[in-house]
């Protein structure tokens, strides 16, 4: 099921969510997230990688993630439907950080509330929509 112009439900979903719900599997995740990955997809005009699983790829947990999930913290944003991790074909993570630095309203505009650091995930981007009651976005 397409989610958006861009984007279908696999690449929010583990496989076994989708095995479990299927379509209806939209309701685990944050609509929020499927719009910022939309943005940053129209931002580029370059693909982007969440999950990738559903056409042979190797990443399942990059969007929502089971609370039994042994990738990342405990309490993720993931594990709520909030959070997810992504490439952006021909762009390095460098390049996406000084992109969000240098426009930060905008994509704060387009409910990005928190990153993680270039020191703790240099191979991916993390995006995700918390309540932060910040006005800026969170950079952890």
């Amino acid at each position: 099921m397409k989610v958006s112009k861009n984007f279908v439900i696999q690449e929010f979903v583990t496989p076994k969510m989708y095995k479990d719900l299927g379509d209806k599997a939209i309701i685990l995740i944050d609509e929020r997230i499927i719009q910022l990955a939309q943005y940053v997809r129209d931002r580029f005009k370059k693909s982007v990688t969440v999950n990738n699983w559903h056409y042979g790829g190797e990443y399942k947990y990059r969007g929502v993630r089971p609370y039994n999930c042994k990738v990342g913290a405990k309490y993720s944003q993931h594990k709520y439907g909030r959070a997810f991790d992504f490439t952006v074909e021909g762009i390095s993570i460098k390049e996406l950080h000084k992109d969000i630095n240098k426009n930060q309203k905008e994509y704060f505009a387009n409910h990005l509330r928190a990153v993680e650091s270039i020191h703790k995930a240099d191979t991916w981007m993390h995006f995700d929509v918390r309540f932060s009651n910040l006005n800026d976005i969170f950079w952890f």
